[in-house]
């Protein structure tokens, strides 16, 4: 959907989950799934950066996408393209079963705090 050939691509922002998760499940999933997290933007028009050197890597992309989003402060049961994807049964969307390697949650939300 980002190389659609149109200046004004945000009207299929609306259909962008469904065909994410479409896509993800007609491919058969991936094997792994990684979130670059080096430097995070935010704040309007993302002019804000942060060095954050993390790698986020796992098997199960949904978890991954969790974990990610916690980071940043988000609530994932809030999120509607992570509840699709456990609705489909495409992988975890409960921080509670993931189990994470590495430093601890708590310790990298203090990376993105700045943010």
């Amino acid at each position: 959907m980002g190389l659609v050939p149109e200046r004004k691509k945000a009207r299929f922002h609306k259909k962008l989950e469904a065909v994410l998760l479409d896509t993800y499940e007609a491919i058969g999933g991936i094997d792994l799934a990684v979130i670059d997290a080096t430097c995070a933007y935010s704040g309007p028009a993302a002019r804000r950066a942060s060095d954050t050197n993390l790698l986020l890597v796992g098997r199960d992309a949904v978890a991954v996408e969790t974990v990610g989003a916690v980071l940043v402060g988000m609530k994932p049961e809030k999120m509607e393209v992570i509840q699709q994807a456990v609705e489909r049964g495409l992988g975890e969307g409960n921080l509670e079963n993931i189990e994470v390697l590495g430093s601890s949650i708590e310790r990298l939300k203090s990376r993105f705090s700045q943010l």
